[in-house]
């Protein structure tokens, strides 16, 4: 199918640099525990319960933009023989090679969030939402899986593309490394 053969499986993730830009939301929430574990000081104190409800908030805070940092970092790309797999934060899509068609984008949110397009690969035949990856996978048919959280109804803009997000592979995604990878898997999806 390609002249060069790839591993069996490529993940492309963030790259480290943006990474440890992304420790700034972590260290916010730490920063608003500091400022309610500074409320208990006698001069600072108004009252306990303002002391308890600000540290709490802090902690709740903390434990929130921890768990966007989490999730960010685990966003990435993954080239198989099969397929791609992009992992977003709470969904999950795949899609055989064969489904691709071409380079292109959509905008997913509506007014007046809809200033932002997602640019990526257009697929033949939309992602079946709700699907498991696995019951893609071994279909052979595009699947979009949600987390428990994300209602799958919520991702029918989605069902159609596989994103190519700026955080993976750089602005000009087609003429990097991602890029290159992708040209080799579906070579038809570059001719313009």
């Amino acid at each position: 199918m390609h002249s060069e053969t790839l591993p069996l499986e490529k993940v492309y993730r963030i790259p480290p640099l943006v990474s440890a830009c992304l420790l700034v939301f972590p260290f916010i929430g730490f920063l608003f525990i500091g400022f309610g574990l500074l409320t208990f000081l006698p001069s600072l104190n108004e009252s306990f319960e303002d002391s308890v409800g600000t540290t709490l908030v802090g902690i709740a805070f903390f434990a929130a933009m921890t768990y966007i940092y989490v999730a960010v970092k685990r966003t990435r790309l993954v080239l198989t023989d099969e397929g791609i797999t992009y992992y977003g934060w709470g969904f999950r899509i795949y899609t055989p090679w064969q489904n691709v068609i071409g380079v292109g984008s959509v905008q997913p949110y509506p007014f007046p969030l809809n200033f932002r397009k997602i640019r990526g690969l257009q697929l033949r035949q939309p992602s079946v939402l709700g699907m498991k990856l696995v019951e893609g996978r071994r279909q052979g048919t595009a699947a979009l899986e949600t987390d428990w959280w994300n209602p799958a109804s919520t991702m029918v803009s989605f069902a159609g593309i596989v994103p190519m997000i700026s955080m993976l592979s750089g602005r000009n995604w087609k003429e990097s490394e991602v890029g290159r990878d992708l040209q080799r898997y579906v070579p038809w999806a570059f001719v313009e």
